[in-house]
């Protein structure tokens, strides 16, 4: 599990990057544009989820 958790943890703010960045591009509207929104607007229980 630790291995696990070595190799995920660095990439979860890759895939957070990656969403954004499609969905810019396609325009499709998903969890990308919420997680920038929230941050925006200071939604600190989202933000820590």
């Amino acid at each position: 599990l630790i291995p696990l958790i070595t190799v995920l943890g660095p990439q979860i703010p890759n895939l957070i990057t990656g969403t954004i960045f499609i969905e810019s591009i396609f325009r499709v509207p998903g969890l990308g544009k919420f997680f920038v929104t929230s941050i925006l607007g200071r939604d600190y229980p989202m933000i820590m989820a």
